[in-house]
């Protein structure tokens, strides 16, 4: 079935917005708010959509490692809206769905 999801978002962009076909469903993400694990050797962590990027940047801390990704919503941004819209900025880290 056609989904849209739908974070934490303001929806300024558009990403969680469903198509005008009307067949979509729309996903709510706020529940998913779970840092699954974190591989400090590898530099990497797996966390769930809904998880903030503050959320995502303390995880990271806690292991030694820098979540370099900086916005000024990171407080509020979530993860998959990072992913959905390509919000990196500068600093903005190599992000795989």
């Amino acid at each position: 079935m056609p989904s849209s999801r739908r974070a934490a978002t303001r929806a300024t962009a558009g990403a969680a917005t469903p198509d005008e076909s009307g067949t979509q469903i729309v996903l709510a993400m706020r529940r998913m708010h779970q840092v699954r694990s974190i591989d400090a050797d590898n530099y990497s962590m797996i966390v769930e959509a809904g998880v903030t990027l503050s959320k995502a940047q303390d995880a990271a801390r806690e292991a030694n490692r820098l979540f370099p990704l900086s916005l000024g919503s990171e407080g509020t941004a979530q993860i998959g809206g990072n992913l959905s819209t390509n919000a990196g900025g500068t600093g903005g880290p190599s992000l795989r769905a």
